[in-house]
């Protein structure tokens, strides 16, 4: 059985904003695949560097 992914989640780094996958988003629609790009919030460096718990 083959599977083949249509969508792809693009989560941005430390200190910047999800506005930076916009050619790699751009590229990627163009190849027909369903992109979103997530928007988290960076406030801190302690509070990204912590683990989710």
């Amino acid at each position: 059985m083959s599977s083949t992914a249509a969508n792809v989640v693009l989560v941005h780094g430390g200190f910047v904003d999800g506005s930076g996958w916009q050619p790699v988003y751009d590229l990627l629609k163009q190849d027909g695949y369903r992109v979103s790009i997530v928007q988290n919030p960076t406030l801190t460096l302690d509070g990204d560097a912590e683990p989710p718990g």
